[in-house]
């Protein structure tokens, strides 16, 4: 029998509600970032996820989790449009809820965080707007911080190359303008997520050379095999687990109940290197920064 080693204390109620259908309940947590740009008019947009993180003493808090390439430059825009759907009975429409990114200075407010290594991951400290836009509803959809998996529990629980991911977000400008839900999307793990991935020389010269684009040897997680457009930046990568009964700290698997895990972020997708130089056709890969990244960007809040 195969045991989770990471102690997660959950209600069954909570349990039942992931189990029921794992995917559809965490795009409920998924919302549409956007924001117009002052240089063109255009309008730049990306995708957000509500996480939780309980304390000892209350409730917690709720972090939003985004690239920070999502969010706008101060000569861009000085905030960012937070779009979910209102998940209330009978309801169907959705919610925006206005972020100030920058102060007056062009300082970026202390609710927001990145990653101290210098990885694409945001995380926005969202109690403030949840409890203004009385978003309580979603309570019971957000994701809990203990399903944010590292590399250790990776490993332990054989998650490998091959193995089907799901991502959920607004790929290419695709979402329903009437409630904005999310589009889901499948793909497969390329490399092992157990281990960082470096980058071949002859790959980085030739995105510098086509491009101009200068990346870091090292991605700080893997690569999955999926389509990836603009709008699914953010994206959580989440992967089913069969689950779930504690046993003195450990999670014993049983079938019939699915809840999905995060490995991690999707960052970025590529463009066919082979291709023509005025070609933009993409490859079906994708980068995924790793979940410890957004473990650790969450735990700056203190």
């Amino acid at each position: 029998m195969v045991k989770f080693l990471l102690t997660i204390i959950l209600s069954a109620s909570l349990i039942n509600v992931y189990a029921q259908n794992a995917i559809n309940s965490f795009s409920k947590a998924v919302g549409l970032l956007s924001y117009t740009n002052k240089l063109d008019g255009n309008i730049d947009f990306g995708t957000g996820t509500l996480i939780r993180k309980d304390s000892a003493i209350n409730y917690g808090h709720v972090y939003l989790i985004t690239n920070k390439h999502v969010l706008p430059t101060f000569n861009k825009s000085n905030s960012i449009n937070f779009k979910i759907k209102q998940n209330i009975k009978d309801v169907d429409t959705f919610e925006i809820i206005n972020i100030p990114i920058f102060d007056n200075r062009g300082n970026y407010y202390p609710y927001i965080k990145f990653d101290s290594a210098g990885e694409d991951v945001c995380a926005i400290q969202f109690d403030n707007f949840y409890t203004t836009h009385n978003l309580h509803y979603l309570d019971t959809f957000l994701i809990p911080y203990q399903f944010l998996l590292d590399k250790k529990s990776i490993r332990e629980n054989r998650i490998q190359m091959g193995n089907q991911v799901y991502f959920i977000g607004y790929p290419s400008y695709f979402f329903n303008s009437k409630n904005i839900s999310p589009i889901v999307r499948s793909g497969f793990v390329s490399t092992d997520p157990t281990e960082d991935y470096y980058y071949s020389k002859e790959f980085l010269n030739a995105i510098k050379g086509k491009f101009g684009e200068t990346l870091q040897k090292k991605l700080n997680g893997f690569l999955i095999d999926g389509s990836v457009y603009g709008g699914s930046s953010g994206s959580l990568i989440f992967f089913i687990l069969k689950a779930i009964t504690e046993n003195e700290g450990a999670l014993i698997f049983r079938s019939g109940q699915d809840i999905p895990y995060v490995l991690g972020i999707i960052c970025q997708s590529f463009f066919d290197l082979g291709a023509p130089s005025n070609s933009i056709q993409r490859v079906n890969l994708a980068t995924a920064i790793s979940s410890e990244v957004i473990r650790s960007t969450i735990d700056l809040f203190r």
